[in-house]
């Protein structure tokens, strides 16, 4: 049954699984789908070309699906799409596609903490934990399992790789590679998220072996190419350090290889 607040504007374009509830002055645009059973508080606003997915909690004051926030964006009509178990908090801002065709995405179980902004064209992936404020700009990419402490800015293009623990505070303006202690303004990597991967079941072996990995390719100095060829020929591989070398072989000037913005 769905229980909809007599003080919401819902369209009647709008398409609503069961069990949904909708609390007092939100408004859901025309094209949005919210899927069963989604909780949505007081002044939530979902704009155009959203989806919700399943059980979904979305807070007071949230907003999903405003227009890119670019100047040259190309399209008003991109989406937003939201997957199932997510914990959107207060006053998150989460913008859609700068382009037809394009998407702002948001996978599952993930919780944004108050005043979260995800911008145009942002992908976060699954079982991430971005804390109060964090500002996430176009095109960024926060893989899955990544945590980002408080105030924490991520530039545009930039990605925050797997289970990477990004301190409060911290300017992230080039890729954070994955596994890694992330913070400083401007960033830097300090070491083995060892709490993320404890807490994610990485044995210890293998906790080793990417924390010597990380200090050969961040915290030695060396040449990048010089540290890749030692980290592949000393070290034992397992799919972590396979995704890891994976990270940085498609790190280009601090950036990931995807196109940069111009």
């Amino acid at each position: 049954m769905v229980s909809i607040h007599p003080t919401a504007i819902v369209s009647p374009g709008a398409q609503l699984g069961a069990d949904v509830v909708i609390g007092p002055f939100s408004v859901l645009e025309d094209n949005v789908r919210v899927g069963d059973g989604c909780t949505l508080a007081e002044h939530v606003v979902i704009r155009a070309h959203t989806t919700l997915g399943a059980h979904c909690r979305v807070d007071r004051g949230a907003t999903l699906g405003g227009e890119a926030q670019h100047l040259r964006a190309q399209s008003r009509d991109g989406a937003v799409e939201i997957g199932d178990h997510n914990i959107i908090r207060e006053f998150v801002t989460i913008h859609r596609a700068s382009h037809d065709g394009g998407a702002t995405r948001v996978g599952h179980h993930n919780f944004l903490m108050a005043f979260t902004h995800l911008g145009h064209d942002v992908t976060v992936g699954n079982h991430t934990s971005l804390a109060n404020l964090v500002s996430v700009g176009g095109h960024a990419v926060i893989q899955d399992r990544a945590v980002l402490g408080g105030t924490v800015a991520v530039h545009q293009w930039a990605t925050v790789g797997e289970m990477a623990m990004v301190g409060g505070m911290t300017g992230v303006n080039k890729d954070v590679p994955p596994f890694s202690l992330f913070e400083g303004v401007p960033g830097e990597v300090k070491g083995l998220n060892t709490v993320g991967l404890r807490r994610n079941g990485i044995d210890a072996e293998t906790r080793a072996t990417i924390k010597k990995a990380l200090r050969l390719l961040y915290l030695s100095k060396r040449n990048r190419a010089l540290a890749l060829a030692e980290v592949e020929r000393e070290l034992p591989l397992c799919p972590e350090l396979e995704r890891l070398l994976a990270f940085v072989k498609a790190t280009q000037h601090g950036r990931n290889g995807r196109q940069l913005e111009h």
